[in-house]
């Protein structure tokens, strides 16, 4: 026998026999979804619940009981998947009746359900499964939520959920005390006083697979801020348009990791490190793979922020490897100061901080705020909590990275900081990248000093020189001549330390020369030339009043050593007898060394053209 409605299959007061079956082609009418098989069971008196037990208006004794298999459909229990109706009732039973009947899975088809009650897994293995991501919407109303509670290797399966403005809704998913749960495909969106996806305590091991916060117009996108947020592991996950908040903020986090996760345009930065006096953080083995971020929608919000409200905030091993990052910033973590205005910085403490292998497209400058990495790629290898840079206002030049200890300073040092260079502000033990100079300094109790090529390859020079007067160690300045001819004058050798070298490289191949001018002469000479693409002097000061010339070759120079020959004997015709001149590029050095001239030992040689040698007969003893 077949029933249009569930309305009329309680009105009908048909005689059945035990076991008969009838089919209902509807809950409210044919094909609406609800319709099902049932069997009569004659002696059952249990209450109606709405959808898998039905009793009939005139029958006192016997029930009509649905036969569902594995597997209950909101529809059976009369949820409609309208927007103007509320389910909140048939969802309550069908729910229900996956407890008492111990069926697993309550299945939401496609639809816009309203409910003003939570939706709350608490069976063991229990599974709620919609038809898809964008089909199945679940809307929140009075506060209401989805979720977990006290269970185990839960299923939270392919849907949206959507508060509603104004409606008080703490979380749009918690996962709370719930091991082992299994959240995928789902998408969740709306108005949040907390923020849309949370894990609470005691969820260790739960894994979310492809789930979506997208437009959480007020509140966070994620939290994992509870105790017991071990082992969890965020894959192909997003954070996007985060109106007000963060996209994910994180006090608890012990052997997480996020794998290719997606950010962008979260006000208040991306990922959030947050600490309050009942809100500790402590992150142990943060993990975050393959990033993708684009700048957040607040200006110069950096792709991660610390929130340190009060209380003891522990970061002890965070690894962030690979991605995109359109902005890239990050906190300073060796000594917090400034991150956030008003916020203490008593009792945090940072380890074994590793950035590597960033691709980034900018990057982002906070004027207001100081203790943020920032950098254009490449980022690598940034361990122990050294990627230490400030950028100051007014600064519009490149970014420099330091590694730690890469000249021997503490762990505990200052930022890098970058800017017009400013020795009131500089404090001890404070590099500063000067981009007006283009060079580094640092700064001791004693003075402030340029740092030369052991610690920083300076970039190629076009224009504005670099300050040599303060140089205490070894110095390399690649010039560039394509715009004009270069002079660059070396402080007096009395002003820098015995022993120290200062190598200068045209590496442009124009004709214009570079020119180095001392009053302390070079080898007897106040100035020498480079006039070739990739030529170099090197010399050394001796500390007092001269320079020694170490070397002065060009790209193609050749050195020889040759005792038993002696300088004079160095001719035209003997070099093109053993160097034919037509075997080497033109303008190439060749240096002869250890002749037998006890007077002269060098010899100097450059090809002028095809056929013909200069000889420098004038070529100083080294």
């Amino acid at each position: 026998m077949k029933f249009n409605s569930m309305v009329d299959l309680r009105a009908d007061a048909t005689v059945f026999n035990p076991n008969d079956l009838i089919h209902l082609l509807g809950y409210y009418s044919p094909g609406d979804g609800g319709g099902g098989d049932f069997y009569w069971d004659a002696a059952s008196t249990e209450n109606d619940n709405g959808g898998s037990i039905i009793k009939r208006t005139s029958v006192a004794t016997g029930r009509f009981k649905a036969i569902l298999n594995d597997v209950i459909n909101v529809k059976r229990f009369g949820a409609r998947g309208t927007i103007d109706d509320d389910d909140t009732l048939a969802i309550a039973n069908a729910l229900a009746a996956c407890v008492a009947m111990n069926i697993l899975t309550l299945y939401i088809p496609q639809g816009e359900y309203v409910t003003t009650q939570n939706i709350v897994l608490t069976q063991n293995h229990q599974i709620l499964k919609g038809e898809s991501r964008g089909g199945s919407i679940i809307k929140l109303k009075s506060g209401a939520r989805v979720g977990t509670g006290n269970t185990q290797y839960a299923q939270l399966l392919s849907f949206k959920i959507d508060a509603v403005e104004g409606e008080g809704c703490v979380n749009g998913l918690l996962v709370d005390s719930s091991p082992l749960t299994l959240v995928e495909d789902v998408y969740v969106t709306g108005y949040y006083t907390e923020c849309g996806i949370r894990v609470g305590a005691n969820s260790y091991s739960t894994r979310f697979v492809r789930c979506f916060t997208n437009n959480i117009y007020t509140g966070d996108g994620w939290w994992l801020r509870n105790e017991g947020n071990n082992s969890i592991q965020l894959q192909s996950c997003y954070a996007l348009n985060t109106k007000t908040g963060c996209g994910i903020s994180i006090s608890q986090a012990n052997n997480v990791v996020i794998d290719a996760p997606q950010l962008e345009a979260n006000k208040e930065g991306h990922i959030q490190f947050y600490a309050a006096t009942n809100v500790p953080g402590a992150i142990r083995s943060l993990v975050i793979n393959d990033l993708y971020a684009e700048q957040s929608c607040s200006p110069n919000k950096p792709t991660f922020t610390i929130k340190h409200e009060s209380g003891v905030m522990n970061i002890r091993g965070l690894y962030v490897n690979g991605g995109y990052v359109n902005g890239f910033s990050m906190p300073y973590f060796a000594d917090f100061s400034g991150i956030i205005s008003g916020s203490g910085t008593a009792g945090i403490s940072c380890h074994n901080v590793n950035i590597q292998n960033i691709t980034t497209a900018g990057y982002n400058i906070d004027a207001s705020v100081r203790g943020y990495i920032t950098g254009p790629a490449p980022l690598t290898d940034l361990t122990d909590c050294c990627p230490l840079v400030v950028t100051l206002p007014g600064n519009a030049g490149n970014v420099a990275v330091v590694r730690n200890r890469s000249i021997g300073i503490a762990e505990s040092m200052q930022p890098l900081l970058l800017g017009p260079y400013n020795p009131i502000l500089a404090q001890a033990g404070a590099l500063w990248y000067d981009a007006t100079q283009d060079n580094l300094r640092f700064k001791d109790a004693k003075g402030d000093y340029i740092l030369g090529a052991r610690s920083l390859y300076i970039p190629p020079v076009i224009g504005t020189l670099p300050d040599l007067s303060k140089i205490k160690q070894d110095y390399f300045i690649p010039l560039n001549a394509t715009n004009a001819a270069i002079t660059i004058p070396l402080p007096a050798a009395s002003s820098v330390p015995a022993g120290l070298t200062i190598t200068i490289k045209k590496i442009d191949a124009s004709a214009n020369p570079v020119t180095i001018t001392s009053a302390s002469l070079m080898d007897g000479a106040g100035s020498r030339t480079l006039s070739a693409q990739y030529e170099t002097l090197t010399v050394m000061s001796d500390g007092s009043s001269i320079y020694r010339v170490v070397s002065a070759v060009n790209a193609n120079s050749n050195v020889f050593s040759n005792t038993s020959i002696a300088k004079t004997a160095i001719t035209n015709t003997y070099l093109n007898t053993n160097y034919p001149a037509a075997t080497y590029p033109a303008g190439t050095l060749v240096v002869f060394t250890n002749l037998s001239d006890a007077a002269a030992n060098t010899a100097e040689c450059r090809r002028l053209s095809a056929t013909a040698w200069s000889v420098n007969a004038t070529a100083a003893k080294l």
